[in-house]
């Protein structure tokens, strides 16, 4: 019963480690320069 419990518990932080760096690349990768015009 503690093996499931513990694998439940590293899958669960394995996809928010993943959704964390999906983010993170999403975030990376966007052209924001096309989105947002120049100052000045």
């Amino acid at each position: 019963m503690r093996s499931t419990s513990a694998r439940r518990e590293l899958a669960f932080v394995f996809g928010v480690a993943c959704a964390g760096l999906a983010l993170v690349l999403v975030v990376a990768f966007t052209p924001w320069y096309t989105a947002v015009p120049p100052i000045g």
